[in-house]
């Protein structure tokens, strides 16, 4: 293709480059915060905040982040809402288009609840695989500790993403 055609094969050459790029951003993101002292010392609340502002310098997304509440969860709980947050930015990041996201995460002695909100370009449920390993992760780690994912997305509105758990 060089040959015959240098511009598409340009063209083709810094896609490449862009997507190991991006790749290699997300890897970093990713080893960084597999370590499980991420969490340990800091509650999710720190952690979540510390981590947002890491995505967004990578990303160049915009992150508003609140919390409200304060009280401490057992570690599998915060790991698991922890990996949620994760697999949502980085779907965010890769899928969405968007520019804003919002980070809410509200505890009360009953409930932890952790909501992801993107304005990026939304998705039609019906067409994701069941099999996909994104959304099947996340439900899979909020069961494992009693919890629930709700998923909305509205095509060019945006995606919201809601973890919850019962703690009583």
């Amino acid at each position: 293709m060089l040959a015959t055609d240098p511009k598409a094969a340009a063209d083709y050459i810094e896609t490449a480059l862009n997507l190991n790029r991006e790749t290699q951003q997300e890897l970093k993101l990713i080893i960084d915060e597999l370590r499980p002292a991420a969490l340990q010392g800091k509650g999710l609340a720190q952690a979540m905040q510390e981590y947002a502002a890491r995505w967004q310098e990578h990303t160049g997304i915009q992150v508003e982040t609140s919390v409200s509440g304060d009280r401490s969860l057992p570690l599998d709980v915060e790991q698991a809402l922890y990996r949620v947050l994760q697999e949502a930015l980085s779907n965010i990041a890769r899928h969405s288009e968007a520019d804003r996201v919002g980070l809410s995460l509200n505890l009360t002695p009953e409930q932890a609840t952790l909501i992801v909100a993107d304005n990026g370009r939304g998705f039609d449920q019906d067409s994701v695989p069941a099999s996909s390993y994104g959304l099947t992760g996340m439900k899979g780690r909020l069961s494992e500790v009693g919890g629930t994912l709700n998923v909305e997305s509205t095509i060019s509105v945006g995606t919201t993403v809601t973890a919850e758990l019962q703690l009583t």
